[in-house]
């Protein structure tokens, strides 16, 4: 008789699989997908087709750490499943559904018809993890990560602690669809890249409705972060007075106010952003222990702030892309407006920045 480890058993009760009625399966009567990967291919000249991965870890006694991956082409994403199912000797199941990746080439062309797929699947929790991909997303589920990890656990507790320590914004399937369909407000990835044998997040995948339309760089990640969540976490660079030297702060906590004030028809759009943080690193010929030291850093943040908020604000508004929901909240401010005249007033509304930073203490390493 074989030996089911006890976490495999509460693997089992929580798969359910979709018929006339909904019951409990043994873990040996299916095949359970944790990871999945979308992308289009080039078959015969200008015809594409979507390729689909699927993520199926092996369990039998005596082995951990073995995954099976299963290749399907298909013209939508819903016929893939079941077009990988023809070539398992078990039913599929979602269930356990942990990341959801999508290659640059789909993603470009769309995702909302397989993100409604996702959403409406009842075996799948709305906080699955997606994200984009620079290569060919079926690469990152055959990767090798730390000995016997799974793929899909490692990419997708890669992007949760992301979230919650750096400086990765909120996102999971209920975000990315609530944002999709809701008017005034775009939704976004993290944006993961493959080099040297190691995956990594090294920006946001902006979208225009369900198209990915390109990518906010790393470095503007923390400012990004800030006028969508309340931070918590992280750590923030910056340049002293253009002399080519940085610091660090870190411990970070924000909060960030987004709102309009003029003329309904002409507003400015006002943002505040309030930090708090620690000074772990400085250049070693400034003391701060001194009062007017401190003074000094925290204008030197301030004013880069303020400069970089209005450069991610134009980076978004020049492809149309409203990732903070600045539609949204116009319209709160003027419930006349039109949405066609929004595109204008978009591009061309004046913004005011003002940021308030406070040093709470200081850790200086030379």
């Amino acid at each position: 008789m074989k030996y089911i480890k006890p976490s495999l058993i509460l693997l089992v009760v929580s798969v359910l699989l979709v018929g006339c009625g909904t019951e409990n399966q043994i873990l040996d009567d299916v095949d359970i997908v944790q990871g999945i990967s979308y992308e289009y291919i080039k078959k015969k000249g200008k015809e594409e087709l979507l390729e689909g991965t699927a993520l199926i870890p092996v369990f039998s006694e005596g082995n951990t750490g073995e995954f099976n991956t299963q290749t399907a082409r298909s013209v939508t994403g819903a016929s893939f499943i079941a077009k990988t199912s023809m070539k398992t000797p078990r039913p599929l199941v979602l269930g356990q559904l942990r990341i959801a990746l999508f290659g640059e080439e789909y993603s470009k062309k769309g995702i909302e018809d397989t993100v409604d797929t996702l959403y409406r699947n009842h075996e799948l929790g709305t906080l699955l993890r997606m994200a984009v991909t620079e290569q060919d997303p079926k690469d990152y589920l055959n990767m090798k990560y730390n000995a016997n990890e799974n793929p899909a656990v490692y990419l997708s507790t890669l992007i949760d602690q992301n979230i919650k320590y750096e400086t990765v914004p909120q996102t999971n399937l209920h975000l990315f669809y609530n944002y999709y369909l809701q008017k005034g407000r775009d939704p976004y990835l993290p944006h993961l890249k493959k080099e040297l044998g190691t995956v990594s997040i090294d920006g946001v995948a902006l979208f225009r409705e369900d198209k990915y339309i390109k990518k906010l760089p790393l470095k503007q990640m923390f400012i990004f972060k800030m006028l969508l969540d309340d931070y918590r976490n992280g750590a923030y660079e910056f340049e002293i007075a253009k002399n080519g030297k940085y610091a660090s702060i870190e411990n970070i906590s924000s909060k960030s106010k987004v709102f309009y004030k003029g003329p309904k028809e002409s507003p400015t759009l006002h943002i505040k952003l309030k930090v708090e943080g620690q000074i772990i690193e400085y250049p070693e010929n400034q003391n701060l222990q001194i009062p007017k030291e401190i003074d000094k850093v925290e204008k030197y943040i301030e004013n880069q702030l303020e400069k970089e908020t209005v450069k991610i604000i134009d980076f978004l508004r020049m492809d149309s892309i409203d990732s903070i929901g600045l539609e949204k909240r116009y319209f709160l401010y003027n419930q006349k407006y039109k949405r066609k005249e929004w595109k204008q007033l978009y591009k061309d509304m004046p913004i005011k920045v003002k940021a308030d930073v406070h040093i709470v203490q200081s850790g200086v390493a030379e």
